[in-house]
């Protein structure tokens, strides 16, 4: 038996543990495509990230760590978990191989689809970058416009939905896209490109963002990969960037999660979500080095959950939040200004708390925190363990093609664009890290658009800078004094 026996694993436990890795490096090894392979190597990203560290600490420190729900556990709840997320991957990696090989087959496209217009340039994204980073700071700090704060939050739908389409999140990844898909050209877009790191790092983490450092690492690594196609890299190498995403993620956690709790605790003024914010803070403020390690390595743990909900045999409250009628009304309460379905007030990947634990419904009217499904948890979930695993495998299949599809008919810097926001966003964002399907889909669908918006007011503000400098740079003989008078 390895060490911890009698708690949360046995020698099962590191087979399972095993056979993830090892299936992961095999399909790096056998992925024939560049595109097959950044699939590849992306899934291999999110599960060394998210997973794989997680099941070392399960070895490491066995008494410390405790599931996000306090429940009794033994070797079994661990390894049914395991176990379906083992041929979870399998099966999304086989929708991958077979969607290639099938993708060779089809007759490509001899020309490319001509590009309408350029991306805009990075002066314009970066004003609009600018403006959409002072109204959240606007909304969050003056107005107190917080996921919490439910009435204010109605109060103020038409700047939530100027919010919701220009979003911080998106004009910065757009920026750096743009930014790096033209080789930081000059000194003026290196300036940009600090500045706007420097400015969205801390704006996220003052507003409350735990992981604003390791997000911004993994979006420079997604679009290095977009960029520059071949990612065959050493496993030194690999280790050596998942260490210092880890690093920038360990320096804003500590900041992220004082502020949030200080954002939290100002609109929630009294009931059990109150005091255990004013618990939270008490404990953070007494925390060591050590204690705020654990609490990183509980927040990476994001593998608790698939395991959680494929290894309970029943759950506190399957109905309504279990149905797809609550899901369908849920999607459009996301999409949707002045959520239309008013009974159905919470999203899916806010009600994980209630239906595999002990939380009480009313305390989700102050929830400020959302968790997530996973791929591997939803499909289990709500289509079980055969459902699930051919979910996976036709979920996988028809995303690969999809992506090997368009990105043989675009061409130039509209396929950097998509390739970096598909990676980014469809797949690690809303796949892997599935935040529920209503939460998913509703995310997918606010970004396209969000990219549309962004865009079109990038261009504007390229136009609007390009007169303002003419404006000033043209010679006015009035202003000079050089009139000539008869």
């Amino acid at each position: 038996m390895l060490k911890g026996d009698g708690d949360i694993f046995d020698f099962y436990t590191l087979c399972l543990s095993l056979g993830i890795g090892l299936t992961l490096f095999i399909a790096l090894s056998l992925a024939s495509t560049n595109q097959l392979l950044v699939q590849v190597f992306v899934i291999t990203l999110y599960i060394i990230q998210y997973f794989l560290p997680r099941l070392l600490f399960y070895q490491l420190f066995p008494n410390q760590l405790e599931f996000n729900y306090g429940e009794d556990l033994d070797p079994k709840f661990v390894n049914d978990g395991l176990l379906y997320i083992l041929m979870g991957t399998l099966a999304i990696l086989a929708g991958f191989f077979f969607a290639d090989q099938y993708s060779k087959k089809i007759p490509r496209q001899k020309e490319k689809i001509k590009k309408k217009w350029n991306l805009p340039a990075g002066q314009g994204l970066f004003l609009i970058f600018l403006l959409s980073s002072l109204a959240d700071l606007y909304m969050t700090i003056v107005l107190r416009v917080v996921p919490s704060n439910h009435v204010k939050s109605e109060n103020h739908y038409l700047l939530m939905g100027i919010r919701t389409l220009i979003s911080t999140d998106t004009s910065f990844f757009l920026l750096l896209a743009c930014l790096l898909f033209k080789n930081l050209k000059t000194t003026g877009e290196r300036i940009i490109l600090t500045l706007s790191t420097v400015i969205y790092s801390l704006q996220m983490t003052l507003l409350g963002s735990k992981g604003a450092l390791l997000r911004i690492g993994l979006m420079f690594l997604i679009l290095a990969i977009s960029r520059y196609g071949n990612i065959r890299v050493k496993a030194l190498k690999l280790i050596f960037i998942m260490s210092i995403m880890m690093a920038l993620g360990v320096v804003g956690y500590g900041v992220g999660l004082a502020s949030r709790m200080w954002l939290a605790a100002d609109v929630v003024a009294e009931g059990p979500s109150s005091q255990s914010i004013e618990v939270g803070q008490e404990a953070l403020s007494h925390s060591t080095i050590s204690d705020l390690l654990l609490m990183i390595v509980d927040r990476l743990g994001i593998i608790d959950y698939p395991i959680s909900i494929i290894s309970r045999v029943e759950t506190h409250a399957p109905n309504p939040y279990m149905s797809l009628n609550y899901v369908f009304k849920s999607f459009f309460n996301i999409i949707l200004p002045g959520a239309p379905f008013p009974e159905v007030a919470h999203p899916t990947a806010q009600v994980l708390g209630v239906i595999y634990g002990s939380f009480e419904e009313e305390a989700l009217d102050n929830t400020f925190n959302s968790e997530p499904w996973t791929i591997w948890g939803v499909t289990y979930a709500f289509f079980g363990w055969a459902g699930g695993l051919l979910v996976l495998f036709i979920s996988a299949f028809t995303l690969h093609f999809f992506y090997t599809h368009l990105s043989s008919s675009l061409s130039s810097d509209f396929l950097l664009l998509f390739q970096s926001n598909y990676f980014f966003w469809a797949m690690m964002g809303s796949y892997y890290n599935n935040m529920g399907l209503d939460y998913a889909s509703g995310t997918l669908i606010m970004v396209i658009l969000q990219i549309i918006v962004v865009c079109l007011l990038g261009h504007l503000a390229n136009s609007f800078i390009k007169k303002f400098k003419s404006f000033f740079s043209k010679p006015n003989a009035a202003l000079c004094g050089n009139t000539n008078t008869p």
